[in-house]
This record gives C-alpha cells, sequence and structure tokens, in this order.
C-alpha cells in the first residue's frame, strides 16, 4: 500500500540507487535526500538541519559504550548509528543488500505510521505500539518520546507515573 505511492517508491528507489555510491560520513550528510531518508527510517526525521549532530553521531559510532548514540537515552539515535555504521562496519555496510532492506522496510513504515496519522492518531499510535513494544522490558525503557507513553499508560501495562 505505501510502498507503492508515488513519494515513497520514488524516494526508496533514489536512496538504493545511491546509497552505495557513499563512501564516508561527509558524503551521508551531504546528501540531503539520502540523509532524508535514513533519518526518516529510523523516525529521526525532524533532525534534518542537525548535520554537526548527526556527523558527531555517526562519528562515534557504537561500540565505544561512551559514544553519543549510547549515552543518550533515546534508543532511536542508537539504532541509526548502528544501521550507519562508518566507524565500526565501514562504507561499504551501509549498502548491503541486508542494510538496505532494512532502511527501506524501516521507511515504509515510518511513512505508513505518519500517514495512518493523518487520518486518526490513534491508528498511527497503535501502528507505532506494534512496531515498538517488542523492543521494551522495562518501564524505564520506554522512549522518550510520548506516543509510546501514552498508549501503555492508557492500556494499564504500567502505572500513569512514568517519567
Amino acid at each position: 500500500m505505501t510502498a507503492a505511492e508515488p513519494g515513497v517508491k520514488s524516494a526508496s528507489a533514489y536512496y538504493q540507487a545511491n546509497i552505495g555510491k557513499v563512501t564516508s560520513i561527509q558524503d551521508f550528510v551531504g546528501n540531503y535526500r539520502l540523509l532524508s531518508y535514513a533519518l526518516d527510517a529510523y523516525g529521526l526525521g525532524d533532525q534534518i538541519n542537525a548535520k554537526a549532530l548527526i556527523a558527531k553521531v555517526l562519528e562515534g559510532g557504537v561500540t565505544n559504550p561512551k559514544s553519543l548514540a549510547n549515552t543518550w537515552s533515546d534508543s532511536r539515535w542508537k539504532a541509526f548509528a548502528a544501521a550507519f555504521d562508518f566507524v565500526g562496519q565501514g562504507a561499504s555496510f551501509i549498502s548491503s543488500t541486508s542494510a538496505v532492506k532494512t532502511t527501506t522496510a524501516d521507511y515504509v513504515e515510518q511513512q505508513l505510521e505518519s500517514d495512518q496519522g493523518a487520518q486518526d492518531v490513534g491508528v498511527q499510535l497503535a501502528l507505532y505500539f506494534q512496531r515498538v513494544a517488542p523492543t521494551i522490558s522495562s518501564e524505564r525503557l520506554i522512549p522518550q518520546g510520548p506516543g509510546l507513553r501514552w498508549v501503555v499508560t492508557r492500556a494499564g501495562a504500567w502505572g500513569k507515573n512514568i517519567t
């Protein structure tokens, strides 16, 4: 459904055709369309103008426990840094078949959530919950964003005092 929409199809085709040309963090951060696609795939699309911050996250990688991606409470940054692990895996890693497939699937899923959210916020939250809930094992791991916290507290899974 969403993958076949012209905008999503065009963005995915561009990403798939061009991610293999990226050889460095600077190349990646400097290509607005690739970076925007990647950020959207990991729910970080609103950070597109924070290029220095994005570069710093990528330069820190994920192998060092003190890296920026590993020290932030927002797990989306760690997932993003792991998917685009220039430092630990090299530039060829981000254009591997499995990496491209994962990022493309995540992008399509994010677009579906956004599209559905434009019509019904409850559906958007349900899709978000379905995607993120399997990764949550305790209330302290609930992401910073209010979406999952709202669903969990309304469902009564944990107390309303989640911070």
